[in-house]
């Protein structure tokens, strides 16, 4: 027997206010307070760095290897609202509202389309929303990060908006180029945005859609080279970043094609553990 929509309502809104009781006097974590130091200093100093690990590869200098785009939206919050944690772990929050307008915006294109073709009635496609609100709210890592300074969701957040530029009935120019530069702005996040980038131009070229896979590359390739901007501005920036790209400490196991084969074949474990 179908859940009723009055039911998946009130399940729905009773998620929505526990996950906002979370966000009172959050504990925050050692990522919040590292990645508020280094939009600190960029706000300071105009330069990324981190008195936090003094004597790692140089990074109480400069912290060529960061998340560019990510830190510079903390340091904009820092310089209009004060340096309070709560400030930086809105970062989170603002970019999960953004994937929850992002879904809704796919969800209903996706039940409007379905109601055009089979008649579906409109309670249908609440149902529909409501039940993924519900498995939303009730992801508890997607609770976790919502309020936290990391920025994974503003990734996500970029990249689904882009997605869902290509993912309209009809592609033009114009959305295609929007597309490539969301995309390239999730990798100054995170360099595995990245993927975005990758996906787009493929899921173009596989529609033969050469002018438009022009138009995407060469956007969110021009985007993406802001990446490289203060590096170019440093001081042997460029075997700067390449030492502290390569020596990274949490890194170290991911480099070499056996690690990334390795990777490959037991990403299924993300589904279990």
């Amino acid at each position: 027997m179908p859940i009723s929509s009055p039911r998946l309502a009130i399940l729905s809104a009773v998620l929505v206010c526990l996950t906002l009781l979370t966000y009172y006097h959050r504990v925050p974590t050692g990522d919040d307070a590292w990645f508020a130091e280094q939009s600190y200093w960029l706000m300071k100093q105009g330069v990324v760095r981190s008195e936090f690990f003094r004597g790692i590869l140089g990074w109480e200098s400069q912290l060529l290897v960061s998340h560019k785009l990510f830190l510079a939206f903390g340091a904009g919050l820092m310089a209009v609202f004060g340096f309070q944690s709560p400030t930086v772990q809105f970062v989170g929050l603002i970019f999960f509202v953004v994937i929850l307008a992002g879904l809704m915006v796919y969800l209903r294109r996706q039940e409007l389309g379905r109601l055009a073709t089979e008649s579906l009635p409109l309670v249908g496609i609440t149902q529909y929303l409501l039940a993924v609100l519900i498995l939303v709210f009730s992801n508890r890592l997607l609770i976790k990060m919502s309020f936290e300074n990391r920025p994974e969701l503003m990734v996500a957040a970029l990249g689904f908006c882009s997605f869902l530029c290509l993912q309209s009935a009809k592609r033009t120019l114009p959305k295609v180029m929007l597309a490539g530069a969301l995309a390239a702005l999730a990798m100054l996040c995170h360099l595995n945005g990245v993927i975005y980038l990758i996906a787009g131009f493929g899921t173009l070229l596989y529609f033969r859609q050469y002018r438009l896979v022009v138009a995407f590359a060469v956007v969110g390739g021009l985007v993406g080279l802001l990446y490289f901007a203060d590096v170019a501005q440093a001081q042997n920036g460029f075997a700067t970043w390449l030492y502290q790209f390569r020596n990274d400490p949490a890194t170290q196991d991911a480099f070499g094609w056996r690690a990334k084969l390795w990777v490959m074949l037991t990403f299924p474990k993300l589904f279990f553990e």
